[in-house]
């Protein structure tokens, strides 16, 4: 009797950690429902309540996290007036009135990393304008170091102040 208790709970922890794996990444692959004014590098969250912009030669949607630290930038040939879906464009592209080019730094000053969009075709960013204010979204886009040896996925839902 107690070889096949034994037995048994070994097999149902067993069957059990298999089910809770398969779960876990079932809900991290379609979890693309971020919480507003948070963003994802990976695994890793960012959350924010502060905002930058306008800056560089157009208009941005600039996030700042206090921990874990990061900054997020969404930047745009002018700031949208309407709602659509933008293209996501490599860094140094010239930008079009519908297309974003994407940058985020992740980490501390000496350990931290800059990743910039790729352009990968058909990573896009849904733009929503409310009142004047500019919520974005993105599924999941690629972004890279500058060397180009750390690429990584970006997730964000940003709502401008």
């Amino acid at each position: 009797m107690k070889k096949s208790l034994i037995a048994f709970l070994l097999m149902a922890t067993f069957a059990l950690t298999f089910t809770s794996c398969k779960k876990d990444e079932e809900e991290d692959n379609n979890n693309t429902n971020l919480e507003t004014n948070s963003w994802k590098i990976g695994s890793t969250l960012y959350k924010t309540n502060a905002f930058l912009g306008p800056s560089f030669s157009g208009s941005d949607l600039s996030a700042l996290s206090p921990d874990p630290v990061g900054t997020l930038i969404i930047q745009f040939k002018e700031k949208p007036t309407a709602s659509g879906t933008y293209t996501v464009k490599a860094a140094g592209s010239d930008l079009g009135d519908k297309d974003v080019i994407v940058s985020a730094a992740a980490g501390s000053e000496t350990t931290g990393k800059l990743y910039l969009s790729t352009g990968k075709s058909g990573n896009t960013v849904q733009i929503t304008v409310t009142d004047s204010k500019v919520t974005a979204k993105i599924a999941s886009i690629e972004i890279s170091t500058l060397d180009g040896k750390d690429v990584a996925s970006l997730e964000a839902n940003i709502t401008e102040k």
